[in-house]
């Protein structure tokens, strides 16, 4: 300080900007919508720290409102049956302090598409059958077969999945074959495989 003639003996004072609390904005889970079992669901925080400062989260998963032992980014659902609701509540640290607590938004377990199991073999006595089994992950036993794609005269039995085919001499060639399996709530998965029919010469003069 001075009066225009003198001044005082210089004094400081020092002082620091404290740390700030990160901020979390948001959270979701990927894949959005219905989660196919086995899928496995993630948390994406959005989420900044006024400081710039590196963050880390913590996670609390919960399957069907009870906490589970995983404290990941990620929780599989490998073994989580049909319906199962799926959330996660997150928080960021910045190694000082805390934001608050989020909850992310509740997702569910879907229907998984049964599996074909069987695999087609070749065509005897001029006669190519098939019978395709497959496997619901669920148990569901009302299953429903068809013909996606295949060759003039093919037929599949809905309920027995039996494929039968007798090929006339003109549809010599290959013939891609392409049969889904169905459950009772929609779920499908298609095979594709080929069906070969030699040419059958004939004798002279025949």
């Amino acid at each position: 300080a001075s009066d225009g003639t003198a001044e005082s003996e210089p004094f400081r004072a020092e002082t620091r900007v404290g740390n700030r609390r990160p901020l979390l904005r948001g959270l979701t889970l990927q894949p959005l919508g219905v989660i196919s079992p086995g899928e496995s669901v993630t948390a994406v925080a959005n989420a900044r720290d006024p400081d710039g400062d590196p963050l880390e989260f913590e996670y609390r998963w919960r399957v069907n409102g009870q906490r589970v032992d995983e404290d990941g980014p990620s929780l599989t659902t490998v073994g989580l049956d049909r319906g199962a609701s799926i959330q996660v509540r997150v928080t960021a640290s910045d190694g000082e302090a805390d934001s608050g607590w989020i909850d992310s938004p509740i997702v569910q377990v879907g229907n998984a598409a049964p599996l074909i199991t069987s695999a087609p073999g070749t065509a005897r006595a001029g006669v190519f059958r098939y019978t395709l089994e497959a496997r619901d992950p669920e148990g569901d036993r009302n299953l429903r077969y068809r013909l996606v794609q295949g060759p003039e005269g093919m037929t599949v039995d809905p309920v027995l999945g039996e494929v039968v085919w007798r090929p006339r001499a003109s549809q010599a060639g290959t013939h891609l074959v392409q049969v889904a399996v169905r459950d009772s709530d929609g779920a499908s998965t298609v095979q594709e495989f080929e069906v070969d029919v030699a040419e059958v010469e004939l004798p002279a003069g025949g």
